[in-house]
């Protein structure tokens, strides 16, 4: 099996991990790591402390441990424009639902 191999800025060989937070920590280092856990943690607060029905909290909760999943078995949904853009649009529509929701019952608030 043939791995594939990418030129580091100082000069080294790095063989790629398939593994997107793995990427992320070569790339922007363990800060970037932590952001963007901090960020899927946000996300996963604001979904379940939403006043959305409990279906749509379910399907948005499934759609992020997706993300989650693939983040740790391939380099899908960071490296790769098409599959975050994805992610990104059911994140809004969530935002956005959950915005709806909060206008009508002004009492839920978010993260």
């Amino acid at each position: 099996e043939q791995k594939r191999v990418v030129d580091a800025s100082a000069g080294e060989r790095i063989v790629s991990s398939h593994n997107d937070y793995l990427s992320l920590l070569m790339v922007s280092g363990i800060i970037g790591l932590i952001l963007y856990g901090l960020m899927q943690m946000t996300f996963l607060i604001n979904i379940i402390n939403s006043g959305i029905t409990k279906r749509l909290k379910y399907c948005f909760i499934g759609v992020l441990c997706t993300v989650v999943a693939l983040n740790f078995v391939s380099n899908s949904y960071i490296n790769r424009f098409p599959l975050a853009q994805l992610f990104w649009f059911y994140a809004g529509i969530f935002y956005a639902l959950a915005k709806m929701n909060r206008l009508r019952s002004p009492d839920m608030g978010f993260v």
